[in-house]
Parts: C-alpha cells; structure tokens; sequence
C-alpha cells in the first residue's frame, strides 16, 4: 500500500476554503448584503470578508491544477465522486419528502441526476475539468517553460484580464467565472506554479494589498454606479475570474503550502479535511440551503439582531454549519466502510478496476506514441 504524503499546511487551507464558502453561502442566500446602508458598519465587515473569502472557489482549482499530474482517467475516484453527490442528492430529498419537500418531475430529475441539471454548479464544472485534466496534463508535459508560460500569458489575458479592465465587452466566459473555461485557466496556472514557481515572497502583504484593492473597489463602484447607472454592478473585482480573486488564491496557497504542522494535530485536521467535499454537498443540497438560509438564518431573523451579534454571527456560523456537516459527512464515511464487504461491492470495484486498466493502456499507448 503506497503511503500518500500529505501536505498539512495544505490540508488547512482547503478546510479554510470550505468555511470561504460557507460564508459566501450565507451572505449571498439570506441576501443580507443588500439591506446594509452603505457605508456602515455591518456592509463594511461584510464586504471586507467577501473580499478576502470570495477567492475560495479558484482556490480549490487552483489546488487541484497543482497537485494533480495524472496523465489517465482515475475512474476510482471518478466513481467515488459522483458517488458521494448521488448519494446526498437523493438521502437528502429522501429525508425531506415525508417533511413537506416539494415533488415534481424538476426536483426527481434533479435529485437522480444532479450533474446534468446542475445540482451543485461547482462539481458540474468540476467534473468536466477532471475528465479534462489527463488530456491537458498530457499536452503540457509535452512544453517546456516558456511554451508553458506563452499559454499562460495568453489564457490569463482573454479569460481573466479582459473581464477584469473590459468588463462591457464580449467575454470568451460568459459565467463570471463560474464556467469550465475559467476553471482550466487556474487549473493550467496551477500546474505552472508546480513546475516553476517554488516560493513567492511577500506573500501575506501582497495578500493584505490585493483584499483592500478589491474592498476599495467595491466602494468606488458603488459611487461611480449610484451616480452614473453603469450595468456593470459593484461588484465587478468580486467575481470569480478577475485578475485579483486569481492573485489571491495563489498567494493563500503559497502562505500555507510552507506551514509546518506538529504531528499532534495532523489527526484533527484529517479528520475535518477528509470531510471538505461532503460539507460542501451537505449544506449546498437545495433542501438543507433553504432549511438554513431562508428559515434558521432568514434575513427577517438577522435584521433583528444587534450590529455586534451580526457581525459574530459571521464568524460563529460558519463553522458552526462546518463542524455539523462533518460529522454527518463521517457517519456516511462509517456506513461505506462497512459497506465495503458486502459483495456486490467487491464485484463493482473488480469493474472498476477492469476499466481503469484498459483507460491506463490506452492512455501508455498514446503517451509512447507520443501523439496527444
């Protein structure tokens, strides 16, 4: 059995990422933004936090262009994905029928196949980008830095700058980044920094800079729209594929990539970063978001409470929605463990195993050759 060397550091950062989200989630699905006077003291922690978490999504691209080399489809993993989505998208509309959820032929559709329509939009991009990456790792084994770098350069300009300074104009992703030709920009970006980028200096004040950049942004486009009416929003240095959300994730990558985790907590945070994906399908199924954004944590509540506890609640639930999606997440984790004795399950993984040795011949047989 190959022993995985795991990157602790990195281990956090992907925990952070997910509590990134989460806060995403609760700020955009209660609404809560809109009804801050400007200005004030709620819309400025508010809008400083988005600042800082809004990069989580292209940290987690980011994450997998670097540390995924792979040049075939791993289909055990392939599997064990959409398992887990398929698994929580029905579990969860299972459980919530008999409470009063809604049934119709949208929502059964859904429920059955999640990625086709869309269940949760990060891993239908997502899935598309992992069944992409052998193809793409191959091609870029096969340049050298400065081929590596005139695609980067070229990716970056059209899919990242342009958005950024030219936001009016027609853009090759229509999706503020939230679309695969994003998602393969940072994904090649990453697998750059792999191979070239070692270390980056100044990273926690290049960070601290590029936050305030975007947050001052935010202020000035605020101004320039009350006063002008541009369509182009306030929030335009927010979205996904903009210069600073991509300068962002990488300097947070690089912060925690160097930190050294004693051995006495390594099990503490396995046990939550093994855990990240699950959180993400637990909390984000259509049925639980409404449970907690729009009946727990209903903007009719938040408005009631005192600018203190507001501004507390933003950092207590997070983690609290973190720490009970965990543990569900590890009693799935301890059913597939036993599960996995069952036979029927032993004769999918011999399947599995079957198809992953013919996608691994015929990926050999196209390396050797040489033709992508």
């Amino acid at each position: 059995m190959v022993k995985i060397n795991r990157n602790y550091g990195i281990e956090v950062l992907r925990i952070l990422l997910m509590l990134f989200i989460i806060e995403g989630h609760f700020l955009t699905h209660t609404n809560i933004r809109e009804t801050l006077p400007f200005l004030s003291s709620s819309w400025i922690v508010v809008w400083l936090i988005q600042a800082i978490t809004v990069s989580a999504v292209d940290g987690f691209v980011f994450i997998t262009g670097y540390y995924q080399k792979s040049k075939m489809v791993n289909v055990k993993r392939l599997f064990n994905l959409w398992g887990k989505v398929l698994f929580y998208s029905i579990f969860i509309f299972l459980i919530f029928v008999p409470l009063g959820g809604q049934i119709g032929l949208s929502n059964i559709l859904t429920t059955f196949m999640p990625i086709t329509f869309k269940q949760y939009w990060f891993f239908t991009v997502y899935i598309l980008l992992f069944l992409l990456a052998p193809f793409i790792n191959l091609g870029i084994e096969k340049l050298n830095k400065q081929g590596h770098k005139l695609l980067i350069i070229i990716l970056i300009i059209f899919t990242i700058v342009k958005p950024t300074l030219f936001p009016f104009a027609t853009q090759y992703d229509q999706t503020d980044g939230m679309g695969i030709v994003s998602f393969l920009t940072i994904y090649i970006w990453g697998s750059y920094c792999r191979r070239y980028v070692k270390a980056i200096k100044c990273k926690g004040i290049g960070l601290l800079l590029s936050v305030i950049i975007v947050f001052v942004s935010k202020i000035l486009l605020e101004e320039i729209v009350a006063r002008t009416g541009l369509s182009t929003g306030s929030g335009l240095l927010y979205h996904y594929n903009t210069v600073f959300q991509i300068i962002n994730c990488t300097l947070l990558f690089y912060i925690f990539k160097d930190i050294r985790i004693s051995e006495k907590y390594k099990k503490f945070i396995a046990f939550f970063s093994t855990s990240v994906f699950g959180v993400y399908l637990i909390h984000e199924h259509p049925a639980i978001r409404d449970l907690l954004w729009k009946k727990w944590f209903a903007i009719e509540i938040i408005t009631e409470w005192s600018n203190v506890c507001f501004i507390v609640s933003l950092f207590v639930i997070p983690i609290v929605v973190l720490v009970i999606c965990t543990l569900l997440d590890h009693i799935r984790l301890w059913i597939g463990r036993r599960a996995a004795h069952i036979k029927t399950m032993d004769n999918l993984l011999a399947l599995i195993d079957s198809i992953q040795e013919r996608i691994t011949q015929s990926f050999g047989e196209v390396e050797n050759s040489g033709k992508i």
